[in-house]
């Protein structure tokens, strides 16, 4: 089974360039976007005991309506405390406040903290 990758972030023009952004970097990988932290947590509540079904990465944004990435982060710590392990999430964010760098850094479920755009190698780095 390919690898997915859940895209959750309120921008669809940015969804739309990262998609084709990771298929460059692996055309194999499946793609899940979700318009805000509420509709990705509800998909990951309905497969959490599916672990084939389950992303191997999280692209997260920061501010979404809805529910915002760190909301999301407040909910995915609830829903499946075992998946920290097993899911990467990147935040991923235009924000330039230094205060959201290091808060995202300081959560055990976050891999990176990175800048929009990302760039091709910096997508590579993450599907590999």
């Amino acid at each position: 089974m390919a690898r997915k990758i859940f895209v959750v972030d309120d921008d669809s023009t940015y969804q739309l360039i990262l998609k084709h952004s990771i298929k460059k970097a692996d055309p194999e990988i499946v793609i899940e976007p979700y318009k805000n932290g509420a509709l990705a947590a509800e998909k990951l509540k309905s497969i959490v005991n599916t672990p084939e079904e389950l992303p191997a990465v999280i692209l997260l944004d920061i501010n979404m309506p809805v529910m915002d990435g760190w909301q999301f982060l407040d909910n995915f710590d609830i829903l499946a405390p075992e998946l920290g392990d097993k899911i990467a999430i990147y935040m991923i964010s235009s924000s330039l406040d230094l205060r959201d760098k290091d808060k995202a850094l300081n959560n055990p479920n976050v891999r990176d903290y990175m800048c929009k755009p990302l760039t091709i190698e910096q997508l590579q780095t993450i599907v590999n």
